[in-house]
């Protein structure tokens, strides 16, 4: 079962940092990433059964979101190769954030799905590390 893990520590509190990511129809935070991000059907962006449209091309739907412990996990629904459903399965992604100090917040974006090769670790990896990196500047200014 391929899977990738990256991690960042924040200059910011992580209430600070959890507003940001809290809505899950929200990706105003990776502006240099997500340049659009739609909300499918009725469900509000925090509540299990949600669905955003990310790029017009990844179909995303909230498994589990947890307010006390500033995360939540998703599947992806639909995507371009090689994260589509001919080529990944049970692909289950989870952004979390915990205190590491103060005024810190360590970020962590994980995945994990099924698949016959590993084609889509470096994709996953790049968009999670880049991902956390847009994350922390927008925390920080």
């Amino acid at each position: 079962m391929p899977e990738v893990h990256t991690s960042l520590v924040i200059e910011a509190p992580v209430a600070q940092v959890w507003d940001q990511i809290k809505d899950f129809h929200d990706f105003s935070w990776a502006p240099g990433i997500v340049t659009s991000c739609v909300d499918v059907g009725d469900t509000p962006g925090n509540t299990v059964g949600a669905k955003r449209l990310v790029n017009d091309a990844i179909l995303d739907r909230l498994l589990a979101y947890d307010t006390d412990a500033h995360g939540y996990k998703y599947a992806i629904e639909e995507g371009p190769a090689p994260i589509s459903p001919n080529e990944i399965s049970n692909f289950v992604g989870h952004l979390r954030l915990s205190a590491t100090g103060d005024n810190q917040t360590l970020a962590e974006y994980s995945g994990s799905w099924e698949a016959e090769d590993d084609a889509a670790v470096e994709l996953m990896d790049g968009i999670y590390s880049d991902l956390l990196k847009e994350l922390a500047q927008q925390a920080s200014s």
